[in-house]
């Protein structure tokens, strides 16, 4: 299991240290490519700012639905100082004071809302990444090759209490639903694919005996693990097959093998 933070590298698990990296204030992280995994917290606390000061806005501006008595009457005192006024042109005066004032609740309101939807989306892509590297990992698959297929099938969702968590879409978008009724995870997704014979080869084999099992490495007898890829799984998926191909500086990993399943 993969915890989000340990204090010192004595506390991570022999064979895990490789998956963290050194944070702030001495603690370790998950390695994350792209992702600053520390940072969550401060995401989810920049959230609840903007959402709260979204709230009073739209408090403030709804005073603008029906006629405010304080611009009424700051408009009658300009009236008695002005004898010239009509009641016609006094009426568009007032509606042009509302419509100003509300003007500018919306502006501020557009503002905010963009901050939110900037700020979700952070935090979304963090929340992501974390888990589908943690499910990949656990899985003993092979994150470089099956990162970017989790992420396209899952999406963050928020509950009643405002707390977040991951969802297995299907390809309309909606939240599916496992064998038990339960909402479909990231395990059982990665248990699909594991079952594919396009995505069989990159996870670990898991026959202790060698008999039968896969050993990930690239050669002709044994296709797929890390430094090669099935003729299938090209035809799969080419996006992820090209990125499997590059290492992290988006140059060609050496020896890397293009095999054909028998």
């Amino acid at each position: 299991m993969f915890k989000r933070m340990y204090a010192s590298s004595e506390e991570i698990p022999e064979g895990q240290k490789e998956h963290y990296k050194a944070g702030t204030a001495g603690k370790f992280y998950p390695d994350v490519e792209g992702v600053e995994v520390e940072k969550v917290p401060g995401l989810v606390s920049a959230l609840q700012k903007e959402r709260a000061s979204v709230s009073k806005l739209e408090g403030d501006a709804k005073i603008f639905e029906g006629l405010d008595p304080v611009k009424a009457r700051e408009a009658i005192t300009a009236v008695e100082r002005y004898g010239d006024l009509t009641p016609e042109n006094l009426k568009d005066k007032i509606d042009t004071a509302v419509e100003t004032e509300a003007g500018k609740y919306k502006a501020e309101l557009e503002k905010k809302d963009a901050k939110i939807a900037k700020t979700t989306g952070q935090l979304e892509n963090v929340l992501l990444s974390e888990a589908a590297v943690t499910a990949i990992n656990e899985a003993g698959g092979d994150v470089k090759v099956l990162k970017v297929h989790v992420l396209s099938s899952s999406r963050m969702v928020e509950d009643s209490e405002g707390n977040y968590s991951t969802r297995v879409v299907d390809e309309k978008g909606e939240g599916r639903i496992n064998g038990s009724g339960s909402p479909f995870t990231m395990a059982d997704l990665l248990g699909e694919l594991k079952a594919s014979d396009s995505f069989a080869p990159n996870f670990k084999p898991t026959d202790s005996s060698g008999m039968g099992a896969q050993q990930g490495n690239g050669s002709p007898g044994s296709p797929g693990g890390s430094n090669s890829i099935t003729v299938e799984q090209m035809k799969a998926d080419p996006v992820a097959a090209g990125k499997a191909m590059l290492d992290e500086k988006g140059q060609p990993r050496e020896g890397f093998k293009v095999v054909e399943t028998k």
